[in-house]
């Protein structure tokens, strides 16, 4: 088993509420686990890590958390970083290890 520290980053402005992310949670799973199902952990634990996903050709993509969904139109989309780092792959295959920290960002994609 392993512990992985699981965060939401997004601003009380996105919410609908207007509230703040919720506090971090500290998820035990079995090592090898992917950040999908780490979430999944974590949403059993706090209500607020509440998320639903979508099938794409490339795996499943976020929409929303917290009641905060993407906004394609407006270029806003939940991101997963790892350790800090914007993550290499999605919420499938992504597999943190012992006591890395697994954020999801709520922020623009400013291309270009």
């Amino acid at each position: 088993m392993i512990e992985v520290c699981v965060e939401l980053q997004f601003s009380a402005s996105n919410h609908p509420n207007g509230s703040s992310p919720p506090t971090e949670v500290t998820v035990e799973v079995v090592n090898g686990t992917n950040a999908h199902d780490m979430l999944v952990e974590a949403s059993i634990q706090h209500s607020r890590y509440d998320f639903t996903t979508k099938d794409t050709s490339y795996g499943r993509m976020i929409e929303s958390i917290c009641d905060i969904y993407t906004r394609p139109n407006e270029m806003f989309y939940w991101l997963i970083y790892i350790d800090e780092k914007s993550a290499p792959v999605g919420i499938d295959d992504l597999k943190p290890g012992q006591g890395s920290k697994l954020s999801f960002r709520y922020q623009k994609l400013n291309w270009g």
